[in-house]
């Protein structure tokens, strides 16, 4: 069955690790993590049509070159699947007086990488911040986080009104 398969596809195996959380990968875990050999296994494949690879990769003809580029894009993809199950998902949010002024989600990945993957992102009078930063194993809830931003907004609406009441009172007096 696979002979025929690869007659039209590329694909690699795909492999589930799952002891305390999960892992994918495309080469087995065997090997390279503790009771692998009960909590593992092939649960899969990804794969991708030789015609959709030419297409990608802007060629007339499939060669080694080609596949290369196909198992190296197919096992990056698996890898940011394996980065959202092991839950290395990052963001920040950039605050300028106590007002969001900018954010970004979906770094994905270890977080030394991320971490630069965040510095190059940000303005460079930020760029310095992300040596400060610190993963944390527990991040807040998304109620927590959404509470937070409903306070936030309350302050600044609140800090609005009274600019805006003060304006007005000294406006009627002069």
């Amino acid at each position: 069955m696979q002979k025929v398969i690869s007659e039209k596809y590329l694909m690699l195996p795909l492999y589930l690790y799952d002891h305390s959380g999960l892992a994918m990968s495309t080469e087995s875990f065997s090997g390279r993590a503790p009771h692998a050999e009960w909590d593992s296994g092939q649960v899969g494949w990804i794969y991708v049509s030789k015609e959709d690879a030419l297409k990608e990769f802007d060629a007339d003809k499939m060669t080694g070159a080609i596949r290369q580029k196909a198992d190296a894009l197919m096992r990056s993809e698996v890898a940011a699947y394996d980065s959202y199950l092991r839950g290395e998902c990052y963001g920040f949010e950039l605050y300028k007086n106590g007002e969001l002024s900018d954010s970004c989600w979906g770094f994905m990945g270890n977080f030394c990488d991320v971490l630069k993957d965040m510095a190059e992102y940000l303005p460079d009078e930020c760029k310095g911040m992300v040596d400060h930063l610190e993963e944390q194993e527990r991040p807040a809830t998304i109620i927590k986080t959404l509470l937070k931003h409903a306070k936030i907004q309350v302050d600044q609406a609140a800090k609005a009104f009274e600019h805006a009441s003060r304006q007005q009172v000294l406006g009627e007096s002069r």
